[in-house]
């Protein structure tokens, strides 16, 4: 039957082909280019330290990676999110979400 809905039970784990690279590619132009912006943001989750995520991900060799891949890439700088006091205008967040007015004003 049908799984519906968006829950974790619809992710299939496919592998990435490592055969040929143009297949895996096959709708990206050449020269295959990306542009890497981080957003480190914590206002939406309850675990601390994922602000660090974009920092990490460089540090941990990303760019390279992707470069490996023959990628050119461009690394912009990470967004700059402002003050929480400025944004929430003390609305309230509904049951069970955490900082909406903040979440949504860093996707806009």
């Amino acid at each position: 039957g049908s799984k519906g809905g968006s829950g974790l039970g619809n992710v299939e784990n496919k592998m990435l082909p490592s055969s040929s690279d143009t297949n895996m590619f096959k709708h990206a132009k050449y020269p295959r280019t990306t542009t890497v912006i981080g957003a480190p943001m914590t206002y939406g989750q309850p675990y601390v330290g994922t602000d660090s995520g974009p920092t990490l991900l460089r540090e941990n060799g990303l760019l390279n990676m992707l470069t490996s891949l023959g990628w050119r890439v461009e690394d912009m700088p990470d967004l700059d999110f402002e003050a929480p006091e400025h944004i929430t205008g003390g609305m309230k967040d509904p049951p069970g979400a955490k900082n909406c007015a903040l979440v949504g004003h860093g996707t806009s």
